[in-house]
C-alpha cells in the first residue's frame, strides 16, 4: 500500500506544481495587460502634452524642451520626404528624356534600364528582343547597331531569337529568368 500512497502523493505534487504554473503564467498574462493598458496610457498623455504645445499653452520647461526635440524630429522626417520628392522628380525627368516606358501594374514612367518601378515597386518585364547578341546573348533591338550589355558590334547575322524553355529552381520551384545564376526565393544556385 505505500507504494500506491507515493506514486499518488507524488502525482498529487507533479498536479499541483503544475496548476502553479500555470496559476504564474495567467498571472504575468494579467501583467503584460496591465502594462499595455500603462504605455497607452502614457501614449494618450504624451499626445496630449503635444497638443498643448502645438497651441503654445504655457508648458514647463523640461516639456517644452521635449516637445521641440519631437518638433525636430518632424522637420528631419519633411526634409527627407522632400530628398525623396527630389530623387522621383529628377528620375522621372531621366525616364522622359531616355525614351522610357510606362509600368504595367500604375503607368508611372519608368527608365528604360530600371528593373523595377519606382512608384509601385512592380518588376518591369523586358520586352521581347527581337535579335540576341552573338558574344553575350544578351537581347537587342532589330535595329541594334552595338549590344547593351557588352558593346560588341552587331554582325550582320545576329543570332536569331529563339523560345526560351522556362527555368525553374530544382530547390523551390520558383521561375527563373533565363540568364539568372541564382534563385531569388531561395538563393539556390541555378542549374
Amino acid at each position: 500500500m505505500a507504494f500506491f500512497e507515493r506514486v499518488g502523493n507524488f502525482a498529487k505534487g507533479v498536479a499541483d506544481k503544475t496548476g502553479d504554473s500555470v496559476e504564474i503564467s495567467r498571472i504575468n498574462g494579467d501583467i503584460r495587460a496591465q502594462e499595455k493598458k500603462i504605455a497607452a496610457s502614457k501614449a494618450d498623455l504624451g499626445e496630449f502634452v503635444w497638443n498643448l504645445y502645438k497651441k503654445n499653452a504655457e508648458l514647463d520647461e523640461s516639456i517644452v524642451d521635449i516637445c521641440k526635440l519631437i518638433q525636430e524630429d518632424y522637420d528631419k522626417i519633411s526634409e527627407l520626404e522632400g530628398q525623396i520628392a527630389e530623387i522621383k522628380e529628377k528620375q522621372q525627368e531621366r525616364t522622359a528624356l531616355a525614351g522610357g516606358v510606362r509600368c504595367a501594374k500604375c503607368g508611372a514612367r519608368i527608365d528604360k534600364d530600371a528593373r523595377f518601378c519606382l512608384e509601385c515597386g512592380a518588376k518591369v518585364e523586358e520586352p521581347a528582343a527581337a535579335q540576341r547578341c552573338a558574344k553575350c546573348g544578351a537581347g537587342m533591338e532589330a535595329d541594334a547597331r552595338f549590344c547593351p550589355e557588352c558593346g560588341a558590334k552587331v554582325e550582320a547575322a545576329a543570332a536569331p531569337v529563339e523560345e526560351a524553355k522556362p527555368k525553374f529552381c530544382a530547390e523551390c520551384g520558383t521561375e527563373l529568368e533565363a540568364d539568372a545564376r541564382f534563385c531569388p526565393e531561395c538563393g539556390a544556385k541555378a542549374e
